[in-house]
């Protein structure tokens, strides 16, 4: 059910917070300008003061880990000056604050997973994850209030007149579709979540004690058997099947949402997931 608490939502039209926009009947969206200024806290301060939300939920950002590297100042200020300057303003006018991190902060670990969120986290291996990490660090020793979601890779089909980024259900349905391979790793351990629960569960993080949340779908399988079970999940034969090619790629994204259950905060499984997408826009038949 939509709620209408108003909230204030920057990145209103990204692939996260168009959803959000869509779920909370009252939300606002911050306007770009402000939130893409080179010194954004005073802009940022005054117009939470002006508004007056019941809360701010934060999904812009420069997620794209390539033009991270390629432009480290860019994404310091926005994956770490905006948050700063959001978070300050939430301090002042005594709202909640949620922020979206990023799996990416446990690209620093050796080990498989899965990991908790309470685990010590040496330094991940790309801009992007790291200045996620900064983030949380530095609202989190100012504001104990200030929740920060490390979600998972996210997907659903694309939105009418917004940008769309390629994610796990249009590249999987694209290979389905042309007939092109589609490479998934037998070595990498991560979760795939629909992104309208990732918006439907926001409503109850607005309650929750602050700190890091593991956020989004449980999922215990490797990329390649997970990419595998979709295609099933699908009701395609064997040949369709025959598309999926194995690689030996490392890596583990594979989070535990123990906390996130402690605070009654549940999310399908992937393949669960999987079965919810298929049926919300009738991709089966």
């Amino acid at each position: 059910m939509n709620t209408e608490r108003k909230i204030l939502v920057t990145g209103a039209k990204g692939f996260v917070g168009a959803r959000v926009m869509e779920y909370f009947k009252d939300a606002i969206a911050f306007p770009s300008e402000i939130l893409r200024a080179s010194s954004p806290e005073k802009g940022v301060v005054e117009y939470v003061k002006r508004v007056q939300p019941a809360a701010i939920i934060h999904t812009a950002a420069i997620s794209d880990i390539g033009a991270c590297e390629k432009d480290p100042d860019a994404s310091y200020l926005a994956n770490v000056i905006l948050p700063d300057a959001l978070n300050k303003a939430a301090m002042e006018e005594k709202i909640k604050l949620l922020m979206f991190s990023s799996d990416q902060v446990y690209t620093g670990m050796t080990e498989e997973g899965p990991f908790s969120d309470e685990t010590e986290l040496p330094e991940p291996t790309n801009t992007y994850a790291r200045h996620k990490l900064l983030s949380e660090k530095r609202t989190l020793d100012k504001n104990s209030d200030c929740v920060h979601l490390r979600a998972t890779w996210m997907y659903d089909m694309p939105l009418y007149n917004h940008k769309n980024r390629a994610n796990f259900l249009t590249i999987a349905l694209k290979a389905a579709q042309t007939g092109m391979p589609m490479d998934a790793s037998v070595n990498q351990h991560r979760a795939v979540t629909y992104v309208r629960q990732v918006a439907e569960n926001l409503e109850k993080m607005l309650s929750v004690p602050g700190g890091a949340y593991n956020y989004g779908s449980a999922n215990g399988e490797n990329m390649y058997d997970t990419t595998i079970a979709f295609f099933r999940a699908l009701g395609l034969n064997e040949k369709a099947l025959a598309l999926v090619r194995k690689t030996e790629n490392p890596g583990s994204l594979w989070m535990k949402p123990d906390k996130l259950n402690r605070n009654g905060v549940y999310f399908d499984t992937t393949i669960e997931g999987f079965d919810r997408v298929i049926k919300d826009y009738a991709l089966k038949g």
